[in-house]
């Protein structure tokens, strides 16, 4: 309804703020100051990096939607947190995922899976599920036993500087100024984040 660039902006850049306040209510992680400047730096950069990609199209309900999106992850998020603190990450990651099947099989049902049925699909199907899905999630539980949880959303703004850095890299995509003040910004506020972001004990694994 919107467009991928304000979708994209919209899920990414209200993660973070749901996070912090999700955080703060259920959990007492009051935001510092440090994650404060992150994370407004992040979305500005998050913001100009996807709008200098062309035409925007805005629409209320794709705005809902998408706001929708980014208060899911962060309640997913603050809700991994607790079940990392009495479960081993990988049973967390697990029994979530696999519920996560279940509820979405129904919509499955008069899809067109066809495009699996080659080799090029097959291996766009194992990559979105072994690195994409399993290896990321993996590794973002692990990371989330050591942070609070709006300092971990606030740095899986990561993923569109690496995307924009992928685009330039891989597929020669012209760098825009806008891009390029968006990605400076981006890393900025992660930099930001990781110095400001006091050292948190967790469980060993």
């Amino acid at each position: 309804m919107t467009g991928v660039a304000v979708g994209t902006v919209v899920a990414i850049g209200s993660a973070p703020i749901f996070a912090g306040l999700l955080g703060w209510m259920i959990r007492k992680e009051r935001p510092g100051q440090g994650w404060t400047v992150a994370t407004i730096m992040a979305i500005m950069g998050c913001t100009l990096l996807f709008v200098s990609q062309g035409e925007m199209t805005v629409h209320y309900k794709g705005i809902l939607f998408s706001m929708g999106a980014g208060a899911s992850y962060a309640n997913y998020t603050v809700v991994s947190k607790d079940l990392l603190e009495k479960h081993h990450p990988y049973a967390v990651i697990a029994v979530v995922f696999c519920l996560s099947a279940v509820l979405l099989a129904p919509l499955a049902v008069r899809q067109d899976f066809g495009w699996m049925m080659n080799l090029r699909g097959m291996a766009v199907f194992l990559h979105l599920g072994l690195v994409t899905g399993s290896l990321a999630y993996v590794l973002f539980s692990r990371g989330l036993l050591y942070t609070p949880a709006a300092t971990a959303v606030t740095l899986t703004l990561a993923e569109p500087v690496t995307a924009g850095i992928l685009g330039i890299w891989v597929l020669k995509e012209q760098v825009h100024f806008f891009s390029a003040v968006g990605i400076a910004l981006l890393v900025g506020g992660l930099i930001v984040l990781v110095k400001r972001t006091p050292s948190a004990e967790g469980k060993e694994y």
